[in-house]
């Protein structure tokens, strides 16, 4: 299906021609009855164009919630644009070098493939897969305390929703090398249309230098999709995307406040925008170059925003807060804010719809490991979880409309398989 700028390049070309037939009519030879043929021809053809334009959905934003324009003006985060703009920033950024090895150092070649971790309870299935923290159940604290609703901005009231499976996340957000692999070894290609700003860039070439070990970027919900049905074929291991309530049960790690840092977040925490010229430092910083949480996880605030599970809804909890099924499953919840965000982006609570199909070069995302292997149990009413680990708010809610593939992605699933 075409996208909104490729329509409107065609648009406009039609109207062009639109134009030129017109003055070829008043110079013709042609007889008045049969200009008037011509005539009413060319604005029908005009008129089905316009009448396309408005209902081609733009599914390319980000969406953000729990702002209105009142709460902007008080000092809230301010909407964005593709490459980040908007907002007051935090600190200074901090970054890795290209080529560190997340935590620090420098990786050897030949250690991408020697051996498999499972150590400490940090799990990693194949040498390319991604590492895996393991995630205790429990209580997660959803929303936003009041110290930190006056902070940001009128979020979603704190929440509290039970966990009842423990579960394993990524420790580093997905890497451009381990998306590699599975590109290279499947030959699926990333989001064809990726963001920034104005500029075209790619998987590949980003718009900024990058490593092996920074986050995979210009991927989008589709991409994320296609790697972890991958990788679950590949290791016989039930890989997905986190659910909202997963991903900010996990990011937290018992914080109650909006940053790991308590009500303010600082350089030394997250790659974000900061009051310094970024054009001197744009683009992300190789995974774990920051300290990482209570649960052993690198860069939940900044870097990339992480894609989730979860099909978009203006309430918080949406699924649960939306029985009339107001929930838009063309856009799937991102969490975290990225490299170029405003400090107010990078808050727990903070959320943003994205378009399945968009892709731009702040977004990526984290995987979810099953703990006991249930390759092929039965899936959950909620996004990808499993019927016996759904937070309680969610268990007797409407089911979301499924995730379908598109052809392509049906050929490669056939073709791993």
């Amino acid at each position: 299906m075409l996208d909104l700028n490729t329509f409107i390049l065609i648009a406009v070309a039609a109207s062009i021609g639109f134009v030129g037939v017109l003055a070829w009519l008043v110079d013709s030879g042609l007889n008045d009855k049969m200009k008037v043929y011509v005539r009413f021809g060319l604005f029908g053809m005009f008129a089905c164009i316009l009448g396309l334009f408005f209902l081609i959905e733009d599914d390319s934003e980000f969406q953000y919630g729990g702002y209105t324009a009142a709460d902007k003006s008080k000092g809230g985060p301010s909407e964005m644009s593709d490459s980040g703009s908007g907002g007051s920033g935090g600190v200074n950024m901090k970054r890795g070098s290209a080529g560190e090895e997340p935590g620090g150092g420098n990786r050897e070649e030949s250690d991408l493939t020697e051996e498999v971790s499972e150590s400490d309870g940090l799990k990693q299935d194949c040498p390319t897969c991604p590492e895996i923290v393991p995630i205790k159940k429990g209580k997660a604290l959803l929303g936003s305390q009041a110290a930190a609703s006056a902070k940001t901005g009128q979020l979603a009231p704190a929440s509290d929703v039970a966990i009842t499976r423990d579960f394993g996340i990524g420790k580093y957000e997905v890497t451009f090398e381990q998306f590699s692999a599975f590109s290279n070894e499947t030959g699926y290609k990333p989001a064809s249309s990726c963001k920034s700003g104005k500029s075209s860039v790619s998987f590949e070439k980003p718009g900024f230098r990058q490593s092996q070990n920074s986050p995979a970027v210009c991927v989008s919900f589709k991409d994320a999709l296609a790697y972890v049905e991958w990788l679950t074929m590949k290791t016989k291991i039930s890989y997905r995307l986190p659910t909202e309530v997963e991903w900010e049960y996990a990011a937290r790690a018992g914080i109650t406040e909006a940053y790991l840092t308590g009500e303010v977040v600082t350089g030394d925490f997250a790659n974000f925008k900061s009051g310094d010229d970024q054009s001197k430092k744009p683009g992300t910083s190789p995974v774990g170059s920051y300290p990482a949480n209570g649960n052993d996880m690198h860069d939940v605030h900044g870097n990339v925003w992480e894609l989730t599970a979860d099909c978009w809804s203006n309430s918080y909890l949406g699924v649960a807060k939306a029985p009339d099924g107001n929930v838009d499953c063309k856009r799937r919840v991102a969490k975290g804010g990225a490299w170029y965000s405003a400090e107010g982006h990078l808050n727990f609570s903070m959320r943003v719809g994205v378009g399945e199909k968009f892709a731009n070069n702040g977004l990526g995302f984290r995987v979810v490991r099953e703990n006991d292997s249930p390759v092929g149990r039965k899936k959950s009413r909620l996004s990808n979880g499993f019927d016996d680990g759904v937070p309680q708010p969610f268990a007797k809610e409407p089911t979301p409309k499924k995730i379908s593939y598109d052809p392509e992605t049906q050929q490669l699933v056939k073709k791993i398989r």
